[in-house]
């Protein structure tokens, strides 16, 4: 009796089982899913009070932490600025250039919007 199967059919056939495995472990899942899908979560709400900057006038007493873009300011860098005094010193809160006494920490002088 003659052999009818080629020799690389068995090979074959073994190639394709392993193949069909993960496409049949793949089939739907008709059960209820027990998790849910949450949406996403807003950030709790911020007091309005806790960072809100301040904007600083002559006279004030400056606070670092009420500031917006609290810098150090080199008063070369910036055009008709003068030195400052003994114990003060050039600051920048937010757009402003404010000159503080160190001693007092009160603002000596506000320079408007010199960043833009």
């Amino acid at each position: 009796m003659k052999n009818l199967m080629p020799p690389a059919l068995p090979l074959f056939l073994a190639a394709a089982s392993m193949i069909a495995m993960p496409v049949a472990a793949q089939a739907k899942d008709n059960r209820p899913q027990t998790h849910e899908v949450s949406k996403a979560k807003k950030a709790p709400a911020k007091s309005a009070r806790a960072n809100q900057y301040k904007r600083f006038n002559q006279g004030e007493r400056f606070e670092r932490t009420r500031a917006a873009n609290y810098r150090t300011v080199n008063y070369r860098s910036i055009r008709g600025l003068k030195a400052p005094g003994r114990n003060a010193m050039y600051v920048r809160a937010g757009n402003d250039v404010l000159l503080i006494n160190l001693r007092t920490n009160r603002v000596v002088t506000v320079y408007r919007n010199r960043f833009r």
